[in-house]
């Protein structure tokens, strides 16, 4: 993550964050992207801006341009490194996934019924998966309370790390159920590469006729 100051006549500089990759984007942005239907709104999620500085101050239409072609790789998701992720929780490696057979029946019914719930936006329930996962391994027994209480620490997580280690879980643990592999996690692919069409800052327009009002 990068971080610049921006002069804007007349206001002091303008301090905004420059994601350089998924890496740099938490998990609650991705989601908050793809649930955004403006291009400011999408843009002011990713950077810190807020929407209305991009009416108030001509100087952003300036910015954007060269966001536009350093944030190229918005339009890219890169699926193929799913084995594994490894996270630094209240300084403490967790490694993620290890072996799913060892967690509890509790565990896995309240994931399957949070995945019923949420079939038609599944990826809603990714943080709530690795915080499960984190909880027990964490304390020993699984707790549906606690592990909600740390949902809020893998949505700020960044996202492609929960998205890789929650399609695992999920594959993993239908696979243990049908005993199979199942298409799961490449309907969420899918799915997640459908929202990058409209997410691509390539896409986003209407921010140069700012610069002109």
């Amino acid at each position: 993550m990068l971080f610049k100051k921006i002069n804007i006549t007349n206001q002091k500089p303008f301090k905004v964050q420059e994601p350089q990759s998924w890496d740099d984007v938490t998990f609650k942005q991705f989601r908050d992207i793809q649930k955004e239907s403006d291009s400011l709104g999408r843009l002011s999620i990713l950077t810190g801006i807020p929407v209305d500085f991009f009416n108030k101050y001509p100087e952003l239409a300036d910015y954007y341009v060269y966001l536009e072609h350093n944030m190229s790789w918005s339009n890219e998701w890169d699926d193929s490194k799913s084995n594994g992720e490894v996270f630094i929780l209240d300084n403490e490696t967790f490694s993620f996934p290890k072996d799913v057979g060892m967690l509890s029946v509790g565990l896995y019914k309240d994931i399957q019924n949070e995945a019923q719930e949420n079939k038609d936006s599944i990826l809603d329930i990714y943080p709530l998966i690795c915080a499960s996962y984190y909880q027990v391994l964490r304390d020993g027994e699984y707790d549906y309370k606690k592990a909600s209480g740390l949902v809020e620490v893998f949505e700020n997580q960044p996202c492609v790390k929960v998205y890789n280690a929650a399609s695992f879980f999920l594959n993993k643990v239908q696979g243990l159920r049908n005993g199979t592999k199942v298409g799961l996690k490449s309907r969420v692919i899918r799915m997640t590469k459908k929202w990058l069409g409209l997410i691509g800052l390539r896409k986003f327009s209407g921010l140069k006729l700012h610069r002109h009002n």
